[in-house]
């Protein structure tokens, strides 16, 4: 099963030893009411580092693989999400994942409706394997530590999900009645052809720029 937020992309070609089956590709996002507009982010612009939460912005430094053999991986930099210990209250960075990554569980997995979509999501706790303790955010809301796993659902910050955006609305090109032009997005010096940067109006010659997606949640997504 393939998660939402950039579901519609693969791993092909991306290059990730160690990590040739996977079952969520997305940003990992909290789950307890006020924070699922939070992601996972490493504070290093290169995808490695301490890691934070911020909010959600579709960078691919936000973007985790959770790969079939436990490891969780930073689509950007390639490197395994790992705890700097063993204790409550340790920090959790994204680095070299080594010869041994470090291992995580999704435990306690339930469907519960997320109060900002309204869309129903899968919720879970991350468990790191050896310190049996929980991918959690410190109370200051930014921090990301490790944690006993000892509070309710509804109650901690405990839980995360990969966001099913919902049933697809519409998909196509977006064409201005007024000009007849698509919307476009221009990119980016280096990143042309990637569908970031500046969005505008132009003629409808690129079939791949102009196609979006509508999703129930209301994101529409470049193709």
């Amino acid at each position: 099963v393939v998660s939402a937020d950039y579901h519609d992309r693969d791993l092909e070609g991306t290059g990730q030893p160690g990590c040739e089956s996977w079952t969520d590709l997305g940003a990992l996002r909290n789950f307890k009411p006020g924070l699922s507009e939070y992601c996972l982010n490493p504070l290093g612009d290169d995808g490695k580092g301490n890691v934070t939460t911020f909010l959600c912005s579709g960078m691919d430094q936000q973007r985790f693989i959770m790969c079939e053999d436990g490891s969780i991986r930073n689509h950007y930099s390639g490197s395994c999400l790992n705890a700097e210990g063993d204790n409550a209250g340790d920090s959790v960075v994204v680095s070299s994942c080594g010869s041994s990554p470090q291992l995580w569980s999704k435990n306690d997995i339930r469907t519960e409706e997320d109060s900002e979509s309204g869309i129903y999501q899968k919720a879970f706790r991350l468990v790191h394997e050896t310190a049996g303790k929980c991918l959690d955010m410190k109370l200051d809301g930014r921090d990301v530590v490790l944690w006993h796993c000892n509070e309710e659902f509804g109650e901690s910050d405990h839980w995360w999900h990969f966001r099913n955006p919902g049933k697809v609305l519409f998909s196509g090109p977006l064409r201005s009645r007024k000009s007849g032009k698509c919307l476009d997005v221009v990119g980016i010096e280096g990143d042309w052809g990637t569908g970031r940067g500046d969005v505008r109006t132009y003629t409808c010659i690129d079939p791949q720029h102009h196609i979006w997606t509508m999703y129930e949640d209301g994101e529409i997504v470049n193709k």
